[in-house]
């Protein structure tokens, strides 16, 4: 679902780029503005992949939350 995100935000930064919209007020703030949006969505996939990689292959990688000790 967060890849489908990812792609549909691409299109909307490239659509923006490619047809040079600009905020008046701006500039090209909405170009920034989606690339750096696009950037964490990629970041968001990779992250998942990776995770969802070490679970199916390395399981025993994993964090075992019973080990942490709460603050009271």
């Amino acid at each position: 679902m967060v890849a489908v995100q990812t792609w549909t935000l691409f299109d909307k930064v490239h659509g923006t780029y490619k047809d040079n919209v600009l905020d008046l007020r701006h500039g090209h703030a909405d170009l920034a503005v989606f690339s750096v949006a696009w950037a964490g969505d990629v970041s968001a996939v990779l992250l998942i992949a990776i995770r969802t990689w070490r679970l199916i292959f390395s399981p025993d990688l994993m964090h075992d939350d019973s080990k942490i000790k709460s603050v009271e």
